[in-house]
């Protein structure tokens, strides 16, 4: 399935045979194994009961401590963060996906079970090629790592789609991708900022 910030919305993800597990417990960290059958998150039953709160919120929680869990056929297929309206309370299924992350253990599961994932036509589980990626996304990649990077934390990729206007006006994306010693992803994130009005 393709997934769009900002456009793909929590009811699209459920018609194409995802599934979506919510928190139920924010006092602790969940181990990555124990995600989807741990009472601290509950699979959604697709009801239009919840209502997301109003109002624009980052997503900067780890894997283990999300709030939305995005599965499909038992398998965890990443995290992802919501946003419904900015005035009014939104029913879940009616709320846009504004985030998505992968950490380590969501990046082998995939390659265990494999599930393939792609930005821009990039598959981001083969070996990552700056050439590649240079190629795809030109101005957009502004973040490369040293030519002589001096350990793992320096290696990473950052992606971005602006239109300067500090999304007062459009959205504006942003994508990170960490990876390892031998070109292979260990951690993806993909954020947008949305246009609000309330900034006028």
């Amino acid at each position: 399935m393709e997934i769009t910030l900002a456009h793909t919305t929590v009811a699209s993800l459920l018609s194409d045979g995802f599934d979506i597990y919510i928190r139920q417990n924010d006092a602790h960290r969940t181990d990555y194994e124990k995600l989807l059958y741990s009472d601290d998150f509950e699979k959604y039953t697709a009801n239009r009961s919840i209502l997301v709160e109003k109002g624009f919120r980052r997503n900067n929680e780890s894997v283990p401590y999300s709030m939305y869990i995005l599965a499909k056929g038992g398998v965890v297929i990443g995290t992802i963060g919501l946003y419904g309206h900015e005035t009014k309370d939104i029913v879940l299924e009616d709320c846009k996906i504004i985030h998505f992350k992968l950490d380590e253990n969501c990046v082998a599961s995939a390659r265990e079970n494999l599930i393939i994932y792609s930005l821009n036509d990039i598959k981001l589980l083969a070996p990552l090629k700056l050439e590649e990626l240079q190629k795809t996304f030109d101005k957009k990649l502004w973040l490369v790592p040293p030519a002589d990077p001096i350990d793992i934390t320096q290696l990473h990729y950052g992606i971005k789609w602006s239109t300067r206007s500090d999304h007062l006006f459009w959205n504006e994306y942003f994508a990170y991708i960490n990876f390892d010693e031998n070109n292979n992803m260990t951690k993806f994130e993909l954020s947008t900022e949305v246009a609000r009005d309330w900034k006028k």
